[in-house]
């Protein structure tokens, strides 16, 4: 038996595989190629693959047609020129997949056009296809993407059975051969298939499924032990009251931080998982799967740390751009806290803070004109104030007070970067008030809501009368700093310096009311702060999101080059982007439950020209932050970590204008407690008259009760407060049409991410190619011209 493989566009027959006996696979290999042609694998980025990869087949040699009739369009986008010979030949794309096999033969994988994108991954179905059509019982299948009714693509498996159709003995075996988001839940099984007039099968006569199973607005309840935990913990941190295992954790609200705040919380019942595997699986039925193949790889420093921690890009940043010694740089919060809760207790659980978290510990010294950051002690982190006998009036004042008073006594250099006040209130008033402050050099936005998660189960612990148990812990902030300085050392990352240092051409200085020499201070930074309603806020964080495929970041990154653009003039600004810099860069490593400043400052270029729509708008932001290499990790790690100075140096020339930072929903790090929630008294100062404001405007975003706050923060020196008044609030006002805008339409536009090229394609050209493709598709044969 002959397996002959070749498109219609070669002469039929390029490739020849003879066999004398039944083969031992489903697939089949198509042999090498015939006398007088060549078959090359390529990549997407038209390089030749090595042996066991994939790739598309390209075919050149004496049965290459010369094109399609009347049709010169289409002919240049699959015949060309062989760049692969010094020979005048020419070649064709054929769109099919393969890839060669040890003994020199190839072997078929479909067809380039049948791959689709779901959720992140790029699949190829027939690669589904080939395993489906191995299990017991089926003799015919199809596998096709469709979508849902919230327009998300899920896929879909068509199987004719030679006996009873059981849907999860399927599932079952494809899941141990194949990735869980590469298993159709949606399936259809029919009598036979719909086939063409060449006898292959006829998607196109396919059946609609019925997805009802699957929408958003269909509950399906939890089934197992792992389900039910990540109901209750999805459910707890995105404020729902109800979640099923088929609806979608980006859809309910979810974000990057939250993702990390999920992986802390299984933890903590015994499962264990990466916040990549959230984003590959996003429904609980799909991440559950996933929970019970990974295991606890992670091997964290234990016990008691001692010794030096070499400084983050971001520490390096602080004492290189904006340290000012004898000044205050700190975060803290204010907290009601039930007064049953014994201050003895509550001094326990300090204590067990700073023995669990070693960031915690933290102390600084400069020797030899460096700064250095080493493990040290640390006593007296709670102090108790009795305030009973003050007049209920008052208290605000006295608050404050204490607060400031509190916020100078943070000393890095004295190893006193972590404080508490148990404030004790007079008898009126049902709570007292817990004061905790922490230099930033130790902490983060994520590490406050591990920080009060934690003190909440010690304090559980202690009224049980048991014993303090953290659990093991995970990855270090020292062995972050040696798993980033060895990834700063990979060439892929050395190859992003030439993109970070092109932002340096991007930059336009943004236009100020007042010139002012150098940089400003923090005595001279004013505020001013508005709100979004609460229900534009809902609809930021959850209902917008189906029309584009967004996040967050790039609804509010979208308005801000909208609005910024518009009043300075530039089609393109630079920003400096801050992100949770925690990303997954090692699989050894988990810092998912470890506090510190792992803050991640980045440069981004928005263009906010050629964008003639808020549609348009949308879509560029978009792309261009899915373009941003490792979400902008490799441009600290270049900035401070290489050895080489040069490479430093380049990438010193950056600069920007404004800082933008979104620190995502406040609300869950209280919201869980019995114990305490948010006060309303001011913390007092935190950061210090002298501390250096390297921007011209700084921009806070979060989300507390409910509602998105933000914060612009300005050089009174610089800027009349009526020029900073008028741009927030025209920010504010674009925000609320982006949102309605993308409210609109329910209609899915799909971007050249959502494929995986956005490196390769700009949206406008991806654009152009689907409407042609509408506007020429026809039923027929290619008619070809020899």
């Amino acid at each position: 038996v002959v397996n002959a493989y070749g498109p219609t566009e070669a002469g039929d027959d390029v490739s020849l595989h003879f066999m004398n006996e039944a083969p031992s696979g489903q697939n089949v290999s198509i042999g090498k190629p015939v006398a007088n042609m060549q078959i090359y694998v390529v990549d997407d980025k038209d390089n030749l693959c090595p042996v066991g990869v994939m790739g598309e087949l390209w075919v050149s040699g004496i049965g290459v047609g010369r094109g399609y009739l009347n049709d010169s369009a289409k002919t240049a986008k699959v015949f060309r020129d062989n760049p692969f010979t010094n020979s005048s030949s020419r070649l064709y794309k054929t769109g099919d997949l393969g890839r060669w096999l040890s003994d020199g033969s190839l072997e078929f994988l479909g067809r380039k056009d049948d791959q689709v994108k779901i959720r992140g991954h790029r699949i190829e179905l027939g690669e589904i296809e080939s395993v489906l059509s191995s299990q017991s019982g089926v003799n015919s299948c199809c596998v096709l993407a469709k979508s849902d009714s919230s327009g998300l693509d899920r896929l879909v498996g068509y199987v004719v059975m030679s006996g009873a159709f059981d849907k999860q003995f399927l599932q079952d075996q494809l899941n141990q051969e194949l990735p869980s988001y590469m298993v159709p839940l949606v399936w259809v099984c029919l009598e036979e298939m719909p086939l063409t007039v060449h006898g292959k099968i006829n998607k196109k006569e396919l059946p609609d499924p019925d997805m009802s199973s699957l929408s958003t607005a269909s509950y399906v309840a939890a089934s197992n032990e792992i389900e039910e935990e990540l109901v209750r913990i999805w459910q707890d941190l995105l404020g729902v009251e109800q979640v099923g295992v088929h609806d979608n954790f980006f859809e309910l609200g979810g974000d990057s931080i939250i993702t990390i705040q999920v992986v802390s919380n299984l933890k903590r019942v015994g499962y264990h998982i990466r916040p990549r595997n959230l984003f590959e699986n996003q429904t609980i039925f799909e991440l559950a799967k996933k929970v019970k193949d990974v295991g606890n790889q992670i091997e964290g420093e234990q016990g008691r740390l001692e010794g030096v921690c070499e400084l983050l890009p971001i520490q390096q940043w602080y004492f290189n751009e904006a340290h000012e010694e004898g000044s205050q740089y700190n975060q803290s919060v204010l907290l009601s806290i039930s007064k049953s809760v014994e201050e003895i207790d509550l001094s326990k659980g300090f204590i067990a803070l700073v023995e669990y978290h070693d960031a915690l510990r933290f102390n600084y010294q400069k020797k030899e004109g460096i700064w250095v950051q080493e493990y040290s002690d640390t006593n007296g982190v709670l102090v108790v104030i009795d305030c009973t006998q003050e007049k209920m009036c008052d208290m605000p004042d006295v608050i404050n007070k204490l607060c400031n008073s509190s916020q100078k006594d943070i000393d890095i250099t004295k190893g006193q970067v972590f404080k508490g006040i148990l404030i004790k209130t007079p008898e009126e008033d049902k709570e007292n008030r817990l004061f905790i402050a922490a230099h930033h050099l130790v902490i983060d936005g994520i590490s406050w809501r591990i920080l009060l998660t934690d003190l909440e189960r010690i304090l559980d612990t202690i009224q049980k009368n048991q014993e303090i148990n953290l659990g093991s812990k995970g990855s270090s902030y020292r062995q972050w700093y040696t798993e980033l300085e060895k990834y700063t050392n990979r060439s892929s990352v050395l190859m992003q310096q030439s993109y970070w240092a092109a932002m340096a051409k991007e930059y336009n200085p943004l236009p100020v009311d007042h010139e002012i020499k150098g940089y400003d201070s923090y005595k001279n930074i004013s505020d001013y702060s508005l709100v979004l309603d609460k229900e534009n806020t809902f609809s930021l964080i959850s209902e917008i999101h189906q029309r584009y495929g967004t996040e967050i970041d790039d609804i509010l990154l979208a308005c801000l080059a909208l609005t910024i653009g518009k009043w300075s003039g530039h089609n393109s600004i630079v920003i400096g982007q801050e992100g949770h810099g925690r990303e997954d860069i090692s699989k050894s490593i988990d810092i998912g439950n470890t506090i510190g400043w792992f803050t991640n400052l980045y440069p981004i270029a928005l263009q906010s020209s050629n964008t003639n729509s808020l549609g348009d708008l949308v879509k560029s932001t978009k792309e261009q932050l899915r373009c941003i290499p490792d979400k902008g990790l490799g441009y600290g790690a270049l900035r401070y970590l290489h050895a080489s100075e040069e490479v430093r140096k380049d990438l010193a020339q950056v600069q920007w204008d404004v800082v933008f930072n979104y620190l995502g929903q406040l609300d869950n790090a209280v919201s869980l407690s019995d114990r305490f929630k948010g006060a309303t008294e001011s913390t007092g100062k935190e950061i210090g008259s002298d501390i250096r404001f390297d921007c011209k405007i700084e921009i806070n975003g979060s989300i507390t009760q409910g509602q998105l706050r933000l914060n612009w923060s300005y050089s009174k020196r610089q800027y009349n407060i009526e020029t900073i008044e008028k741009l927030a609030e025209e920010y504010l006002s674009n925000l609320k049409s982006l949102i309605s805008h993308c409210k609109d339409n329910k209609t899915k536009e799909y971007t050249p991410s959502d494929y995986g090229l956005e490196k390769e394609v700009q949206y406008q050209e991806l654009e152009a190619v689907t409407q042609n493709l509408i506007e020429e598709a026809y039923e027929g044969e290619d008619i070809l011209e020899f």
